[in-house]
């Protein structure tokens, strides 16, 4: 994961700037600042959850890819088809979202594991949705006294009002639920909130 903090003062108005504009006037241009967060990360390695089925090595392993799983992880329109991904069926209220363009072709790529033929586990074949968001604050400081001083803030929590969405099921595309393989339901975070500061520093 990236994250990048940072502060930018927009404009050199105000007293002990680059222009200030007298005392009362700098009260209301001067003092200004901005600062935000803005964070991104690549998808997390998934789990294509295998259940418990005879021969395998334990209940609740990961799935072992049949052939090298190069499936982009990123959100795709998709109803499902031959019985996969398929509770994602708009015309059956679902999302019409999957992690997956084919879900049925990445569903048939993934066998379980069997103690006579696998010494590992297939987890990490799949990587979920990467993500990125970005908060910011906007504040004036203000000087009453020498010693006195009035702060007051904006705070944008998901500033640009980005929606995310959970990998599926958890993170876990599940081999025993075939119908609900890769389809996405929930929104990752929260959309955008606002909260307002003030405060006196002395």
């Amino acid at each position: 994961m990236c994250v990048s903090p940072h502060v930018f003062n927009p404009s050199p108005f105000g007293r002990g700037q680059k222009w200030s504009t007298g005392t009362r006037a700098d009260k209301l241009v001067g003092g200004w600042y901005t600062s935000g967060i803005f964070t991104a990360s690549s998808g997390l390695p998934l789990c294509v959850f295998a259940g418990s089925n005879y021969g395998a090595l334990t209940a609740g392993t990961c799935a072992i890819p049949i052939q090298n799983p190069n499936f982009a992880n990123s959100v795709h329109r998709s109803p499902g088809s031959g019985g996969i991904g398929t509770t994602g069926d708009p015309a059956q209220r679902g999302s019409g979202l999957n992690l997956f363009a084919n879900p049925a072709a990445v569903f048939n790529n993934f066998r379980y594991p069997l103690m006579t033929q696998d010494g590992r586990f297939g987890f990490g074949a799949l990587r979920g949705l990467p993500r990125w968001n970005l908060d910011l604050s906007v504040g004036k400081k203000t000087a009453i006294t020498e010693s006195v001083r009035i702060v007051f803030s904006f705070d944008f929590l998901n500033f640009l009002n980005h929606r995310e969405l959970n990998d599926p099921n958890g993170g876990y595309p599940d081999l025993t639920d075939p119908a609900a393989f890769g389809v996405l339901t929930s929104q990752f975070g929260s959309p955008r909130t606002i909260q307002f500061g003030f405060r006196f520093e002395f």
